[in-house]
């Protein structure tokens, strides 16, 4: 799957994408059992776990929502 790119209600331009737990480097010690949407924005990072269906084709005002539901990527010494 691409990336998708959305801009928020301040005018910052995001990158979303769906990461699928096989195979993915474990950047937080977080239950990686599930997909979940990464959201990133400058140093800003974001998951939510579980992306909705279609959330591809959601308009930016949808994403935006769900990066304000998303928690912030916690700090690991992959990401230092």
């Amino acid at each position: 799957m691409g990336v998708r790119i959305f801009v928020d209600a301040a005018g910052n331009s995001w990158q979303a994408w769906e990461v699928e737990p096989e195979g993915a480097v474990p950047l937080f010690s977080a239950d990686t059992e599930h997909a979940w949407l990464w959201f990133e924005s400058g140093g800003d990072q974001r998951r939510l776990p579980d992306p909705p269906a279609g959330w591809t084709e959601w308009p930016d005002e949808a994403l935006d929502r769900l990066r304000h539901a998303a928690q912030p990527a916690p700090i690991t010494e992959a990401r230092r």
